[in-house]
């Protein structure tokens, strides 16, 4: 964490709370959606128990944590790109509103906050696309 970007962070973070926060709280029920409808068919019910803690946790750097390690078992054994996807915009959202970067600057945050929305509405995309198979029940919410 670089100390000068936690002030910035805080501070794009209340400039943009009401966006900031529905997006946090769509993207988390998007990630819960795909976690439930997806992950869990192939992963171990604790590594999914653990993925709801960390998406719980309000931890920035905990939401991708468990979920990013099991890159390979979920993506050999179903599905890669919604599981990119849903990388991708825990990443970018964690990128807008944290202080892991040393140049971030409002005109970045603000393009990570957009990148993860994208992600977030692409994974929703294929979760209600491939609703008939059985693989989401896809709860879409739409953030502007």
């Amino acid at each position: 964490m670089w100390p000068h970007q936690v002030e910035q962070a805080a501070r794009y973070r209340m400039a943009h709370k009401s966006r900031v926060d529905a997006l946090e709280e769509a993207l988390l029920a998007t990630i819960e959606n795909y976690v439930a409808t997806v992950a869990s068919k192939v992963m171990k019910p604790e590594i999914v128990g653990l993925i709801r803690e960390d998406l719980a946790s309000g931890d920035l750097s905990r939401y991708p944590r468990t979920l990013r390690f099991e890159a390979v078992s979920i993506t050999t054994t179903c599905f890669s790109r919604p599981y990119w996807m849903a990388i991708d915009a825990l990443n970018f959202f964690a990128d807008a509103v944290g202080a892991n970067w040393p140049f971030m600057d409002d005109a970045k945050r603000g393009w990570n906050i957009e990148s993860a929305r994208d992600e977030m509405q692409q994974l929703q995309r294929w979760l209600q696309d491939n609703r008939s198979s059985g693989l989401s029940s896809a709860d879409t919410v739409i953030i502007h």
